[in-house]
């Protein structure tokens, strides 16, 4: 049963945060062309205030993508280069988080070491269509059975990696850096998640489903534990 959307005047939401909100309806398709016309309409818009709300949400690159579908429309002033050049940024910044991962694939495969990739890396194929100026990556998450934990700390630290501290699972160089995991909810850090919900670590691992045809080693969450672990994820956020 589908619950009764809230009345506008229950949530007062600024002029630019609703038109954040309407570009990720149209990206997931939920809201249309017009709908964004109308929320850029009437009053003057504050796209300074516009851009910074995207960045620290984001979602740059949706907003991006969003007004670049109203640029053939007439009548529409559109400061569209600021938006575009910071797509672009977020695109070079994660091919070379992507390239380091692919160097990290190839160094599993050759061991026949397997792995889950979680969050960002793991979505940008499917739920952001493979467009990588979409979403800052951040650091890359990758659940790792315990006994390959040598083997991966160890490649990263000869190819420059550093952890944040002696026996932390993050790693990083300049603005690449992976999060080593070897178990899905994070309890060893934060206790609520413990305490509310808890994942079969072997069905994790069973039913989980390959990244690519050609990778055997590369893969991604089902469908089900990929909702659950995001939800759970926000506990901390």
């Amino acid at each position: 049963m589908r619950g009764a959307g809230l009345p506008s005047t229950d949530i007062a939401l600024s002029r630019e945060t609703r038109v954040l909100v309407g570009a990720v309806r149209w990206f997931v398709g939920a809201a249309t062309e017009d709908d964004l016309v109308g929320l850029l309409g009437g009053s003057r818009l504050d796209w300074s205030r516009l851009f910074e709300q995207a960045e620290r949400e984001g979602i740059t690159g949706i907003v991006a993508r969003a007004l670049d579908s109203l640029a053939p429309r007439e009548g529409l002033a559109l400061p569209l280069d600021r938006w575009r050049a910071a797509t672009r940024a977020v695109a070079v910044s994660n091919m070379t988080s992507l390239s380091e991962l692919a160097a990290l694939r190839a160094m599993l495969r050759r061991g026949h070491r397997p792995m889950i990739l979680l969050k960002g890396a793991a979505l940008l194929n499917d739920e952001y269509r493979g467009h990588l100026g979409l979403r800052p990556l951040g650091d890359i998450d990758l659940l790792l059975r315990p006994s390959d934990l040598p083997a991966v700390t160890g490649w990263l630290r000869d190819r420059g990696y550093k952890p944040v501290s002696s026996s932390s699972p993050f790693f990083s160089r300049g603005v690449v850096s992976f999060d080593l995991h070897t178990e899905i909810v994070g309890s060893e850090w934060v206790g609520l998640k413990e305490r509310a919900f808890r994942l079969d670590p072997a069905a994790l691992w069973r039913e989980a489903t390959l990244l690519e045809p050609h990778d055997p080693t590369t893969l991604v969450l089902s469908r089900v534990h990929l909702r659950l672990h995001l939800a759970v994820h926000a506990l901390k956020h």
